[in-house]
């Protein structure tokens, strides 16, 4: 039986080894995942480069966007920050990203990378994902590789405590006022963080949560992204599986079958073709 630990951490994680390099689909999500964890480097000491690979042209005037987005960096003392134009909600359609994302990661040599979570709503953010990943095997990154959630609860690994800053990362979101007359993401972003600490002590009002990849390159690991997202899901189906283990073979057929639908519909949403 897969227990809740097996799931989801019980204790706060440490700050990953900077430099950190951060890939967000649009200027906001920087803020959204991992606005407090920025803000607690900054304080330590680490620095931070922030890229925002869409104009965000669908979400608001361009230029505007990139105005908030320097005023919420600066909040976050975050000093390094890139626009790369790609087009809003197009992304998947530009390939070519994976070899500028490439050419940062090898220029900046980062101690971890951060991207979003490949199992995202929106079809940017997906795409971002998709496109790090393929960097990261092409240079053969050697350090730490986080993924970061900003649309909904993603597989976590580590939970970073962001209780002390939160107020800063929500001075933070509030520089994206185009946004937030779009949406309450005010409470959308607060409440999800103050969700990520039900596992935690009663101390932490708020966290901010990560998946942490290991041994992409050593023998052994996964370098398939959608194998590897599949991997990490199986587990849920663990209570079923124990459940029809001893039913008939018709049954076994029929939670064979399940988990085989589960894994196509997996790398339907990663292909994103």
């Amino acid at each position: 039986m897969v227990q809740e630990q097996d799931l989801i951490p019980f204790h706060a994680a440490r700050l990953p080894a900077g430099h950190y390099l951060v890939f967000a689909p649009h200027a906001d999500d920087e803020t959204i995942g991992l606005g407090g964890t920025l803000v607690l480097a900054a304080r330590k000491g680490i620095s931070a480069t922030v890229v925002v690979l869409t104009d965000g042209a669908q979400g608001g005037e361009v230029q505007k966007r990139r105005e908030e987005a320097g005023a919420a960096c600066k909040v976050l003392g975050v000093r390094n920050l890139y626009f790369w134009d790609f087009p809003d909600r197009h992304l998947h359609c530009h390939p070519d990203a994976v070899g500028k994302i490439a050419g940062m990661i090898s220029s900046i040599a980062p101690g971890t990378v951060f991207f979003p979570s490949p199992l995202e709503f929106h079809p940017d953010h997906r795409a971002t994902a998709r496109f790090v990943w393929q960097a990261l095997q092409k240079v053969r990154y050697p350090g730490q590789v986080w993924h970061y959630e900003i649309s909904r609860q993603a597989e976590a690994n580590r939970l970073i405590d962001i209780s002390s800053v939160s107020e800063n990362k929500l001075q933070a979101l509030r520089c994206y006022q185009g946004q937030l007359q779009q949406n309450n993401y005010e409470a959308s972003v607060l409440g999800l963080n103050a969700l990520r600490t039900y596992t935690l002590p009663s101390t932490v009002t708020y966290a901010e949560a990560f998946y942490q990849y290991e041994n992409l390159f050593r023998e052994g690991g996964c370098a398939d992204l959608s194998a590897l997202m599949l991997r990490l899901l199986l587990p849920y189906f663990d209570t079923m599986d124990q459940a029809l283990s001893g039913q008939p073979a018709g049954h076994g057929r029929r939670k064979r079958s399940l988990r085989t639908w589960f894994g196509r519909a997996v790398q339907k949403i990663l292909r994103q073709k």
